[in-house]
């Protein structure tokens, strides 16, 4: 069941992927969600340390442009390890670097990450994570 949660830097929230995510920051209000993660390596023994994944994040309903910046997003494993990934457009292009007034946008999210569960977080004006989507790696 898909939910909306609101976060801002008062208030961070984890939410599961396909949450929708109210995010309030310091310039404007957009509702982001995360799924994933896709990863190719589905099946495959033995399960492989790390493999790649990639996440969508879809942002829709912005109040005004809304800056969207590759540093707000990082990535941790259960073990608290970071990881900074790349950010691309859906269609493989650059990352789009905001996101208009009352439009959506989505981007992809790519990053070589361990098996097992982590987070992907996005600190939006802020070196704090608003919102932080839990995730697992599977592979079996």
């Amino acid at each position: 069941m898909n939910r909306v949660v609101d976060a801002s830097s008062r208030h961070p929230v984890l939410a599961i992927q396909g949450d929708a995510v109210s995010v309030e920051a310091n310039y404007g209000q957009v509702l982001a969600t995360a799924v994933g993660p896709e990863v190719p390596e589905e099946g495959h023994y033995p399960v492989p340390a790390a493999s790649p994944c990639t996440f969508i994040v879809t942002f829709t309903g912005a109040s005004r442009a809304f800056a969207l910046d590759a540093r707000a997003f990082t990535l941790i494993d259960e073990v608290d390890h970071v990881f900074h990934p790349r950010l691309t457009a859906i269609d493989g292009g650059p990352a789009p670097r905001s996101v208009p007034a009352h439009k959506t946008v989505s981007l992809k999210v790519h990053a070589v990450l361990p098996t097992g569960d982590g987070g992907l977080r996005w600190a939006p004006g802020t070196t704090h994570p608003i919102v932080t989507w839990d995730f697992e790696v599977e592979v079996d």
